[in-house]
């Protein structure tokens, strides 16, 4: 396991933070992670979304988090950010997909696993999970460069997130941080073949026990709040926390909301299994 820190510069007046950040062999591949609070404390994990990295979960978002009671996790998925690329793997095209023609080189499953193999390898038995839907699922071809790259996410941003709360600048600011950090584009298209070929999972949720949490955002213009609802809808006794500017984002103005509507669900959970 290899470790080191480095500082971040938070836009504006914020802080700098240091963060701790490490790669972990899991599941065989190599894993970049950093946590937040303190070791002891319950452990939650958050896992980002299609293409998205781990700087996604705002550091300001998860020390609300962690001043919560929670040990944070937060980690790149396979295929993006700092975390293993698998370039050997072919990088078939959604329309491929999609019309049998060309195959998913792993599956959904495949990148649960790797989200388990890290708690195994940081010797955690069970935590709090904390996802969003697929994120940045735009279909428009990115540029190859730098600028272009940042116009593009920023070009996103502004089709997804809630009208009421796109900021240009923060949004372009977020997304130079994602280019020069690590951007995978075939990455991305492997993460989306999963996506796709995935098999529907209704009845699986209608079989869970435990405390459950869906969020969405009644501005979302990529995922209708519709699937929102029918996901709570699946979980027995889930709650639905519906936040009405909210788009496919999770912006600043309700972090404190989403926080303790988190922090509630895991305490109900705590109280029935002592994580």
């Amino acid at each position: 396991m290899g470790r080191c820190q480095y500082l971040v510069r938070i836009a504006g007046d914020r802080p700098v933070t240091i963060l701790d950040v490490a790669q972990i062999k899991a599941n065989g591949l190599e894993l970049e992670y950093d946590t937040f609070g303190d070791p002891d404390r319950v452990p939650l994990l958050l896992v980002m979304g299609l293409g998205a990295q781990m700087i996604s979960w705002d550091e300001e978002f998860c020390e609300l988090l962690a001043g919560r009671g929670f040990h944070v996790i937060r980690f790149d998925n396979r295929d993006c950010g700092l975390s293993t690329r698998l370039d050997h793997l072919a990088a078939p095209t959604l329309s491929g997909v999609l019309d049998g023609s060309e195959r998913a080189p792993y599956a959904l499953e495949d990148m649960a696993d790797d989200a388990a193999a890290l708690l195994d390898g940081l010797g955690v038995e069970a935590a709090h999970v904390v996802t969003p839907e697929a994120m940045e699922a735009l279909l428009k071809p990115p540029p190859s460069d730098r600028e272009g790259m940042i116009e593009h996410g920023v070009w996103i941003s502004s089709r997804i997130c809630g009208p009421e709360h796109f900021d240009p600048e923060e949004a372009r600011q977020k997304r130079t941080r994602a280019v020069d950090r690590s951007v995978s584009v075939a990455g991305t298209a492997r993460q989306l073949a999963a996506v796709a070929t995935a098999r529907s999972r209704v009845a699986a949720l209608r079989t869970l026990d435990l405390p459950a949490l869906v969020v969405h955002g009644e501005a979302d213009p990529l995922v209708p709040v519709e699937n929102g609802r029918r996901t709570a809808e699946a979980i027995p006794g889930a709650r639905l926390l519906l936040l009405p500017t909210m788009g496919h984002d999770l912006p600043r103005a309700y972090w404190p909301q989403i926080v303790d509507a988190i922090a509630d669900t895991a305490h109900k959970v705590d109280e029935r299994v002592p994580v």
